[in-house]
């Protein structure tokens, strides 16, 4: 069964298809280019295992040059005994 009857020397390609090839290539170019830039900047980001240590160095600096004495952590302000 045979719709429609087309001559076979008559058939071309469109044009249409290239188009759409050429343009899918270069969108898969722009997205290669941005990947590229974001990898670059994620790999000049710290790792979870330094953000670790940075935080402990920070923590144990604080922890180091704010207490006095055994009294410092549990009363920041000395109390007068007339406020009590």
């Amino acid at each position: 069964m045979i719709l429609i009857e087309v001559d076979p020397t008559s058939v071309t390609a469109g044009l249409i298809p290239l188009a759409l090839t050429l343009a899918a290539l270069v969108v898969l170019v722009l997205l290669y280019r941005s990947m590229r830039k974001h990898i670059r900047f994620a790999d000049e980001l710290p790792t979870e295992a330094e953000m670790r240590d940075r935080r402990r160095q920070e923590r144990k600096a604080e922890t180091d040059g704010h207490q006095e004495g055994p009294d410092a952590s549990r009363t920041p302000h000395p109390v007068a005994r007339d406020d009590l």
